[in-house]
């Protein structure tokens, strides 16, 4: 019997034909026979971790950016790609700043992945709105004509927080000078009191009381509620660049992407948001060696090709040249925004716990109308004060790990 590999993956979701592609690359690899395990959205997060504690790891295990893989590797639970991958190649396919923990590397990227506006133009047309929003204004005026014409205006899913945490993503960015600046938030160098820094809950306020929020999709999954926006009856959504694709299916060139129309004044605003996916190795795989020749495996050219060719998804990979002239416009706007200049998603530069306690939570409150935008500031310097206090070692390895993630 041959050599074998364990790996536990998500994308699926929200990338359509990743399985096959990922099965493909399977059949392709020499060296091993790899099993495959889909996980559900919810398993990504806790499950490698108990996993990990119960001495039951995969070699290889899907990490989400930042915070989601530095708890980990915190742990001891991930191997250093250093070593394990040729140095080239790792500057090549490496998951980025937020994938580095003391000088190393934890992190292979797998795909591009924008988070973005999507907007419906045939909805618009039929308000009478002649082109996207770029401004917070133009999109106030966008979604009440929207609204007068009988359609809905903003339609996406919040039954798990999600929608509230791509809000304060898009917009609490937008106050920001600096990445680390989403950091000093929580180590009380910056207050979340500050206006400034509430503004994203007051336009997410703002946007609830004047009745722009699609109330029937509010309650429903992320993917619930973009299932809803694809029944062509609403203006937006939030989304990703994966997530694009199935926009696209459904509405066909109706389909727009945009940034998020312009509310802040750091100098971030007005910028695309980029992140990637990735893979890690386990610290606990005796077969470390065999599962980063998988992942190199990945990223040779016949596999970054595929997976644009087969699921339109751009290669987390600095040699891979783009998706040339056949892609569209609103790919070749993808594409720009990976490539060019662009923000971090700020949720990966937030401690696990507060990633839920105060990005979800609080927007879910402000939904709620339990919490207007001052209080959620208040409350959101209280929660961050708790977390820095409750445990001062903890608290100093994520001031060294942003040190270096936002460099």
């Amino acid at each position: 019997m041959g050599e074998s590999l364990d790996f536990w993956w998500w994308g699926e979701d929200e990338a359509p034909g990743l399985g096959a592609w990922l099965r493909d690359a399977v059949a392709s690899f020499g060296p091993a026979d790899v099993r495959l395990r889909l996980l559900r959205h919810d398993e990504v997060l806790p499950g490698f971790p108990a996993a990990a504690a119960a001495g039951k790891a995969p070699d290889l295990h899907f990490f989400w950016n930042g915070v989601y893989l530095v708890e980990s590797v915190w742990r001891g639970y991930v191997a250093p790609l250093d070593g394990l991958v040729p140095d080239a190649e790792l500057t090549a396919l490496g998951g980025g700043p937020q994938s580095r923990v003391g000088g190393r590397t934890y992190r292979a990227g797998w795909y591009a992945i924008p988070v973005v506006w999507v907007a419906n133009l045939a909805v618009l047309r039929s308000a009478g709105v002649e082109k996207p929003p770029g401004s917070w204004d133009e999109l106030v005026t966008a979604c009440e004509r929207v609204r007068r014409a009988g359609l809905r205006a903003i339609t996406a899913g919040d039954g798990e927080g999600d929608f509230s945490v791509w809000w304060l993503t898009h917009f609490l960015t937008q106050e920001l000078d600096e990445p680390r600046d989403a950091a000093r938030l929580v180590l009380g160098e910056l207050d979340w009191r500050d206006p400034r820094y509430g503004a994203h809950w007051s336009l997410l306020a703002d946007v609830r009381e004047r009745g722009f929020l699609d109330a029937e999709a509010l309650p429903l999954t992320l993917w619930q509620g973009l299932g809803r926006f694809h029944e062509g009856q609403s203006a937006f959504t939030l989304a990703s660049g994966p997530m694009f694709t199935g926009c696209r299916r459904a509405l066909g060139d109706d389909a727009a992407l945009l940034v998020a129309p312009r509310a802040g004044r750091g100098r971030l605003a007005g910028l695309p948001i980029v992140d990637t996916q990735g893979i890690g190795v386990s610290s606990a795989s005796r077969k470390q060696e065999l599962a980063a020749a998988f992942l190199v495996h990945l990223h040779d050219q016949e596999r970054c090709d595929s997976l644009w060719r087969s699921v339109r998804l751009f290669p987390a990979d600095h040699r891979w040249q783009g998706p040339g002239s056949a892609a569209d416009a609103d790919y070749r706007l993808l594409w720009e925004w990976y490539v060019g200049a662009n923000a971090p998603y700020v949720p990966n530069l937030l401690p696990l716990e507060l990633h839920y306690r105060l990005a979800a939570g609080l927007g879910q409150d402000v939904l709620a109308g339990r919490l207007d935008a001052a209080r959620a500031g208040g409350e959101a310097a209280r929660r961050s004060r708790a977390w820095v206090e409750a445990d001062p070692a903890r608290a100093e390895l994520y001031r060294a790990w942003i040190n270096e993630a936002t460099e």
